[in-house]
This record gives structure tokens, sequence and C-alpha cells, in this order.
């Protein structure tokens, strides 16, 4: 019952419950280390980041009972970034010429067997070899992958390639969760992708979404035991789509998201009228829309361009498909061809239901932002065609201009915190030496003026 009050409560909380009584010590501790790196200040100044780097690279070597009980390792990247951006030098004390950034990161993942999810930085082939190594047999459930900003984008290919042979998966030992962010383009052979297996793959194209050849050179070799693909921050009519298909060529996908980069979180500003003037977000290829004949889930958000034909090319490719989410995209279509009297159907409803029908087995559909106002307007036709068929129907409408500047002017007052110690934009907020009152507190038992975290 303790453990399962406090693994919900901020660090902050956790400490204080643990300072207060030297019998609580023990059960706090489990709870802290969970995710070591949410509960310590690692990063508001780099020689404090080495130092703490090395304390608890101590603190698992001698207390492996802690280094069991870590579950989370999604920061870890972070702190390999700062600490490789900050190296060590011939001034530096014994403590920050200890920790070489990625030597520790292996040894922290070797040290936490029961590692759930971790975010790993990758600098070379070799390397990423000797951390698949550490990770084959126990692998985690989620995995996700980093670069250095600065590494050439047609060595991340050869990095990954080495790291799925270190990795040694199996379809029957396949990673659960794959993610891959990628620092740079490449346009290697499709061919020499690397071969791991994996249930779920995802892609952040954040560095350059204008071009699919990168994602074609990591999607995995082999993508039959592959049951979700999820691609974030595409750009608008990204490029060489014809090798990204190809290297699905065969693919048994049952879950698709597509993402961009702009996306549109919320309805169309203003008035019905005025809906052609603020649509925004992606375009994407027809190809890119039909690729997945086995998909039961397919998302694509933020498209500015969605109509009856892309809808109708999506339900001829997807035949089997049951949850259909065109989430936050615009609709090219005159406002009027939604015009309609209760509780008849539009001419614009009875193009979409005929293309709705041909889906046999939906079980839900989000059709995005459509040109008309929810208070004015009536959608009951095409409402209950979707309540007789049993479809779960989502649609978002124009916003009155009052209403939209009434919900944008709402303001919370905060003092900027998450609840975390974290300000909004992600940074560290210096809480003074409470910290280092902590790391002493760690083992009261032990005497010492080493600081753990």
């Amino acid at each position: 019952m303790l453990a399962a009050a406090l693994g919900v409560a901020p660090p902050q909380e956790v400490r204080r419950f643990m300072m207060s009584h030297r019998a609580f010590v023990s059960s706090a501790q489990r709870i802290l280390y969970r995710d070591p790196f949410r509960a310590a200040t690692f990063l508001y100044k780099s020689s404090i980041t080495r130092a703490k780097a090395f304390g608890l690279r101590q603190t698992l070597v001698r207390h492996p009972h802690l280094a069991r009980t870590v579950r989370s390792l999604l920061s870890l990247h972070t702190v390999v970034a700062e600490l490789a951006r900050c190296p060590a030098d011939v001034y530096s004390s014994a403590t920050d010429q200890a920790v070489e950034p990625w030597s520790w990161q292996a040894d922290i993942l070797r040290l936490c067997l029961q590692v759930d999810s971790a975010s790993i930085l990758l600098c070379d082939a070799k390397y990423a070899r000797s951390i698949g190594q550490v990770l084959r047999g126990r692998l985690p459930s989620s995995l996700h992958l980093h670069f250095p900003p600065d590494l050439a984008g047609k060595r991340q290919q050869a990095i990954l390639r080495q790291f799925a042979s270190g990795l040694a998966s199996t379809a029957t030992t396949r990673l659960n969760d794959l993610r891959i962010t990628p620092s740079g383009l490449s346009c290697d052979d499709v061919d020499r992708r690397p071969d791991y297996f994996v249930r779920k793959f995802s892609l952040n194209l954040a560095f350059d979404g204008t071009s699919l050849s990168t994602a074609a050179a990591f999607l995995p070799k082999r993508l039959d035991g592959t049951e979700e693909l999820v691609l974030e921050q595409l750009a608008d009519n990204p490029t060489a789509s014809q090798r990204f298909i190809a290297a699905l060529k065969g693919n048994s996908l049952q879950a698709v998201t597509l993402g961009g980069s702009n996306w549109v979180c919320g309805r169309a500003e203003g008035s019905k009228e005025d809906y052609e003037g603020n649509i925004r977000g992606m375009s994407l290829p027809d190809i890119l829309l039909m690729a997945y004949p086995h998909a039961r889930e397919l998302t694509v958000r933020g498209l500015r361009d969605l109509d009856l034909r892309k809808l109708a090319l999506v339900a001829e490719a997807s035949p089997l498909v049951k949850v259909l989410d065109f989430g936050h995209s615009f609709w090219r279509l005159d406002h009027t061809d939604l015009t309609s009297e209760h509780p008849r159907t539009s001419s614009f409803d009875d193009k979409l239901i005929g293309v709705l029908d041909s889906m046999k087995h939906l079980e839900m559909v989000d059709l995005g932002i459509l040109p008309y106002d929810p208070d004015i307007d009536c959608r009951c036709g095409l409402r209950h065609y979707a309540d007789r068929r049993g479809i779960d129907l989502i649609m978002e409408g124009c916003w009155a201009a009052e209403e939209y500047d009434e919900e944008n002017g709402e303001t919370t007052e905060s003092d900027g915190l998450d609840g975390y110690g974290y300000g909004y934009g992600g940074a560290w907020v210096d809480h003074g030496a409470y910290g280092m009152t902590l790391a002493r507190s760690l083992y009261p038992e032990e005497r010492s003026d080493e600081e753990y975290w």
C-alpha cells in the first residue's frame, strides 16, 4: 500500500517522507530508484552532472538491490549527451575524469538488469554492437535510440545494423517497442536495413521530415513481425516515397500512425465562411496512404487536403480497417456542400456515406475538422447513419470567433513548475541544497562525504 501511494507522488514528496523517519528510508529508496534520473537533479551544471553520474554508478555497484529496482532510464541519453558535450580535462577532479560518457552509459545498462524502458545514445558501430550485447537476453520493453548531432546521416544505418547484430533479437525474442530519432538524413540502400525484430516501430523525423529516404533506411529489414508503425514529424509533401513504399513491401502492419510536424491542436478558428483561409497542415502522397493492406487501425493526423477521393483510396487499400482517425485534418471542399435541412443529409454527406459503406469492418471514424458551425448547422442525418451502423463518429466544426477568443483568453496562475521541479520548458529548476541533503541521507548508516546522486 505504501509503494502504491508514494509511487505516483513527486520525487520531492517521496524524499520528505523518507527523511521523516529512519524506518521509511528503505521503502522510499526503492521508489526513487525506479527512475533515478527523474528523482535526481542531474542536469543543471556540468560539473555536478559528472559528480552525480559517478555517484549513481557507485551506488548501483555497491547496492545491487537498488540496481534491481530501476525500471526506467528514459533520460539516460540526455545525461550522456551532456557528459559528452563537456568533456573532462587534465585540470578536472579525479571524480570527473573517472566518468567517460560511453563506458558510463554501458555500465548503467549493465547494472540495471530489470529495466523496462531506456533511451540510449549511440556514437559508432562498434559501440552500438557492444550495447546490443549488453541488452541481449533481457530486452527492455521499450527502447529509444538517439545519435550525436554531429554524426553523418549515412553512418547511422551502419550503427543500427551493428546494434541489431549485437542484440540478436529473433521472431520469438523481439523488442516490444523501438523508437529511433535520427540526427541526420540517410539515403542508404533499403536492402541494407538493420535486421531487428520489433513489434512496434517508431521514427521521429524532426531532423528532416521532408524526405522519406531516412525512414526507408531505418525500417526493419524484415517486417513480418512488425505490427505497428509510427512516423512522427512528417513534413509537407515528403519526397522519396517510392523508396519508402519499396521498404514496406510485404508488410502485415496492423496499426499505422502518420503525424505531421505542424499539428493543429483544436478546431478551425472563426466562421465556416473563413474555413478555407484557416487551412494548415501537411499533404501526403496518395501512395503513402495506400500501403497497408492489413491495417486495422489507421491514423493520419494534420492533413490539409483531405477529400472524398483520398478517403475512397484508403477504403480500397485497407479493407479491414476498424479505426480510421483523421484528427486535426482539414477538408478540401466548399462549406455550401454541407448545407442540409434537418434531419436530412447534405450532398457531401451522401457521398461520404457511400465511401463509409464500403468499409465493412469500420467501428470508429474521426473526420477531422469540417467547415460547419456545430451550434447552427445540423449534421443529424450523418450522425443517424453512424448510429444505425454502430460506428463511433467524431468530427469537429468551426468555432464562432467570440467563442474562440474566449477560450484562448482563459489563463491560470502558475508558479512555472510542473510538479516535479521542472519548468514547463523542460529545464531543471534548482531547489538549492535540498538535493545534497538527500544525498547524504540515502544511507544514514554510512558516514561519508561522498554524494551518491
